[in-house]
């Protein structure tokens, strides 16, 4: 067995920032198939560069950074910032979540098998083949109020915070105010998660002071990535609430798929239902999809602001027929044509 070394590098950590890392890496380090080397303070060339983003120093270091194909950032904060492209751990930072972190991002890199530069895969780093079948394999009997896609969703048009029970799972604390997820599940947990792979989903409320208090040694996440993959992954083939199979419905955007879980199916629906004004059930007679996946892509494009229902401004399924030009005009304009051509 081939065994991958990893870099890190870091940028203005604290002592004990410092030393949590190195647990970390001890821990992560422990496979088989990776080993992990710290760099000295000088060296910022690492696959991975862990940077507190509380100093000048670090938020420099970020503004400036050279993204590559296999090298990242991840940040530390003590504040509950949104970051849509690189993970972020809110201090104090915990050995177990760090550690966790660390190893989905060496598979994010390394293992994972890509569609050109943003498919995703399965975090145990074999291809996340079946998209299709994995919508369509037989539902837990559960109701959509105890699913996740759909509770997430309800908390963020409440724009409530809460926390998400997901047994066996550790809880998830959700700031829909700040569009904002906190959690110490590693991506694998995660994605159980999004596929429906618990328990039924029962959620508390609280206030954004607990989250705050809570997300402390938490990874944060935009709200809208786990809504997106709760709604492709985990929606069971149930359409949202008020919605029909015969309206027509058309995209408005293509959905943000270098960051967002995605199959090759997903692209051919995003073609086809941005091209024009179709219901779920035409959609589904020219894709040939089976139908709980074309519902779960719809209610997370849904779920992204990316829908339109009903677009009477945009093109149909059936557009009218252009009312046929009378023969006597073109007649005419030949017959100025040929005046002029002759004219000259």
């Amino acid at each position: 067995m081939s065994v991958q070394n990893i870099t890190i590098s870091h940028v203005e950590l604290s002592n004990t920032d410092l030393s949590v890392l190195k647990v970390s890496l001890g821990i992560a380090g422990g496979r088989d198939d990776v080993n992990m080397q710290l760099l000295d303070k000088s060296d910022l060339s690492g696959n991975i560069v862990v940077v507190d983003t509380d100093t000048e120093a670090g938020k420099q270091f970020c503004s400036q950074f050279q993204y590559g194909r296999q090298r990242v950032m991840l940040l530390l904060s003590s504040e509950t910032v949104n970051e849509q492209r690189n993970p972020t751990l809110k201090k104090p930072v915990r050995v177990q979540t760090l550690k966790d972190v660390l190893v989905d991002l060496y598979e994010e890199m390394f293992v994972k098998k890509q569609l050109g530069n943003v498919k995703r895969s399965d975090a145990t780093g074999t291809a996340q083949q079946p998209a299709v079948a994995a919508s369509t394999a037989p539902a837990p009997a559960k109701k959509p109020t105890e699913m996740l896609f759909f509770v997430l969703l309800n908390l963020r048009e409440s724009k409530q915070a809460a926390q998400i029970f997901c047994p066996p799972h550790s809880p998830l604390f959700i700031d829909a105010k700040q569009e904002l997820v906190a959690c110490s599940a590693s991506r694998e947990t995660l994605r159980k998660m999004t596929y429906g792979e618990s328990g039924p989903v029962r959620s508390t409320p609280i206030s954004g002071s607990d989250f705050n208090i809570l997300s402390r040694g938490q990874l944060i996440m935009p709200l809208n990535s786990l809504l997106w993959s709760a709604g492709v992954y985990g929606s069971n083939g149930i359409l949202l609430p008020g919605h029909s199979l015969d309206t027509p419905v058309q995209m408005n955007a293509w959905p943000n798929l270098s960051r967002l879980e995605f199959s090759p199916e997903h692209m051919k629906l995003a073609s086809l239902m941005t091209s024009q004004a179709l219901s779920l059930k035409q959609i589904q007679e020219q894709s040939k999809l089976p139908m709980p996946f074309i519902i779960g892509f719809y209610n997370a494009c849904y779920a992204s602001g990316l829908i339109v229902i009903k677009p009477s401004h945009l093109p149909t399924a059936t557009p009218q027929a252009k009312a046929p030009v009378k023969s006597n005009l073109l007649n005419k304009i030949a017959q100025r044509l040929k005046l002029s051509m002759t004219t000259h």
